[in-house]
């Protein structure tokens, strides 16, 4: 979908959305959260995945910079703001330690900069959300799994 011009890219993803995905009876409700940064083509993915998984019955909250919500609402899905995602043009910043994610031990180094600003206002809306899952897109892989790793959920 990145490679398509956003007009095409939203046709594809209204295409997908039309679909009626199935899950099982005990599946319907889990609470699934999805964490979304990067820039369009990363997140695009996430739009159609996290408003499939809505439609099929699962509750989804995406937590994202608040540059990126509207993609997510315009297809229905919850999206809160974790904060301003960080220049990418800038220096990374270095790797953020235990004090970003309460409880986890080691580092969160994301491809993206992820402030510990911006980790610490994604874990607060993990932990009150209380998913079953934790999806994260890539440039949000290693807080994903250090958030799962916490909230003892799988990623």
């Amino acid at each position: 979908l990145s490679s398509l011009p956003a007009p095409a890219a939203q046709a594809a993803v209204a295409m997908f959305l039309r679909q009626r995905p199935q899950v099982s009876e005990a599946a319907q409700g889990k609470r699934l959260l999805f964490l979304a940064a990067g820039s369009r083509g990363e997140v695009q993915p996430l739009v159609a995945l996290a408003s499939g998984c809505q439609k099929a019955g699962f509750d989804v909250v995406v937590v994202a910079p608040g540059q990126l919500l509207g993609l997510f609402e315009d297809f229905g899905v919850v999206a809160v703001d974790s904060g301003v995602l960080g220049d990418p043009s800038s220096p990374r910043a270095a790797p953020v330690q235990d004090d970003a994610v309460p409880g986890h031990t080691g580092e969160v180094d994301d491809s993206v900069f992820l402030s510990p600003g911006v980790l610490r206002i994604m874990f607060e809306h993990a932990t009150d959300f209380g998913p079953d899952l934790v999806l994260a897109g890539l440039p949000c892989l290693a807080a994903g799994q250090a958030f799962a790793e916490r909230l003892r959920g799988p990623l």
